[in-house]
Protein backbone atom coordinates (compact mmCIF):
# COMPACT_ATOMS: atom_id res chain seq x y z
CA UNK A 1 0.00 0.00 0.00
CA UNK A 2 1.33 3.45 -0.74
CA UNK A 3 2.05 5.93 1.97
CA UNK A 4 -0.67 8.35 0.86
CA UNK A 5 -3.47 5.72 0.72
CA UNK A 6 -5.10 4.57 3.92
CA UNK A 7 -6.91 1.22 4.28
CA UNK A 8 -10.24 3.06 4.31
CA UNK A 9 -9.46 4.67 0.94
CA UNK A 10 -8.71 1.33 -0.75
CA UNK A 11 -11.96 -0.24 0.52
CA UNK A 12 -13.89 2.77 -0.81
CA UNK A 13 -12.12 2.38 -4.15
CA UNK A 14 -13.07 -1.32 -4.31
CA UNK A 15 -16.69 -0.55 -3.48
CA UNK A 16 -16.75 2.13 -6.20
CA UNK A 17 -15.38 -0.38 -8.71
CA UNK A 18 -18.00 -2.99 -7.81
CA UNK A 19 -20.73 -0.34 -7.95
CA UNK A 20 -19.53 0.67 -11.40
CA UNK A 21 -19.59 -2.93 -12.66
CA UNK A 22 -23.10 -3.38 -11.28
CA UNK A 23 -24.24 -0.28 -13.17
CA UNK A 24 -22.65 -1.57 -16.38
CA UNK A 25 -24.27 -4.98 -15.89
CA UNK A 26 -27.64 -3.33 -15.27
CA UNK A 27 -27.33 -1.21 -18.42
CA UNK A 28 -26.39 -4.22 -20.55
CA UNK A 29 -29.28 -6.24 -19.13
CA UNK A 30 -31.66 -3.34 -19.75
CA UNK A 31 -30.43 -2.96 -23.34
CA UNK A 32 -30.90 -6.69 -24.02
CA UNK A 33 -34.37 -6.67 -22.49
CA UNK A 34 -35.38 -3.58 -24.47
CA UNK A 35 -34.12 -4.97 -27.76
CA UNK A 36 -35.92 -8.27 -27.13
CA UNK A 37 -39.15 -6.44 -26.36
CA UNK A 38 -38.76 -4.31 -29.50
CA UNK A 39 -38.27 -7.45 -31.63
CA UNK A 40 -41.36 -9.04 -30.08
CA UNK A 41 -43.42 -5.90 -30.70
CA UNK A 42 -42.34 -5.70 -34.35
CA UNK A 43 -43.11 -9.38 -34.83
CA UNK A 44 -46.57 -8.94 -33.33
CA UNK A 45 -47.39 -5.91 -35.45
CA UNK A 46 -46.04 -7.27 -38.73
CA UNK A 47 -47.45 -10.80 -38.53
CA UNK A 48 -51.06 -11.47 -39.48
CA UNK A 49 -53.08 -13.62 -37.13
CA UNK A 50 -55.15 -16.35 -38.78
CA UNK A 51 -58.93 -16.23 -38.63
CA UNK A 52 -60.17 -18.75 -36.11
CA UNK A 53 -63.60 -20.19 -35.50
CA UNK A 54 -64.86 -22.27 -32.65
CA UNK A 55 -66.71 -25.57 -33.05
CA UNK A 56 -70.08 -24.02 -32.21
CA UNK A 57 -69.77 -21.52 -35.06
CA UNK A 58 -68.88 -24.31 -37.49
CA UNK A 59 -71.70 -26.58 -36.29
CA UNK A 60 -74.30 -23.83 -36.70
CA UNK A 61 -73.16 -22.94 -40.22
CA UNK A 62 -75.06 -24.22 -43.24
CA UNK A 63 -72.04 -23.84 -45.50
CA UNK A 64 -68.35 -24.03 -44.67
CA UNK A 65 -65.62 -23.18 -47.17
CA UNK A 66 -61.94 -23.81 -46.59
CA UNK A 67 -59.84 -21.64 -48.89
CA UNK A 68 -56.37 -20.15 -49.15
CA UNK A 69 -55.47 -16.73 -50.51
CA UNK A 70 -53.71 -16.97 -53.88
CA UNK A 71 -53.23 -13.26 -54.62
CA UNK A 72 -54.05 -10.77 -51.89
CA UNK A 73 -53.86 -7.72 -54.17
CA UNK A 74 -56.19 -9.22 -56.78
CA UNK A 75 -58.45 -10.71 -54.12
CA UNK A 76 -58.31 -14.27 -55.49
CA UNK A 77 -58.64 -17.39 -53.39
CA UNK A 78 -58.41 -21.10 -54.07
CA UNK A 79 -61.16 -23.26 -52.56
CA UNK A 80 -59.66 -26.33 -50.91
CA UNK A 81 -62.81 -27.85 -49.38
CA UNK A 82 -66.50 -27.06 -49.44
CA UNK A 83 -69.24 -28.40 -47.16
CA UNK A 84 -72.89 -27.54 -47.81
CA UNK A 85 -75.73 -28.83 -45.65
CA UNK A 86 -73.48 -31.50 -44.21
CA UNK A 87 -75.38 -33.05 -41.30
CA UNK A 88 -72.15 -33.40 -39.33
CA UNK A 89 -71.52 -29.68 -39.56
CA UNK A 90 -74.91 -27.97 -39.69
CA UNK A 91 -76.53 -30.10 -36.99
CA UNK A 92 -78.14 -27.91 -34.34
CA UNK A 93 -78.95 -29.11 -30.86
CA UNK A 94 -82.37 -27.92 -29.76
Amino acid sequence: MSADTSPDDSSRLNSLKSGHSAKVFFRVALALRSSGSACFLCSSLLTANPVTLNWEQIRRSQTVILAKVVNKDAGTVEVERFWKNDPHISRRDS
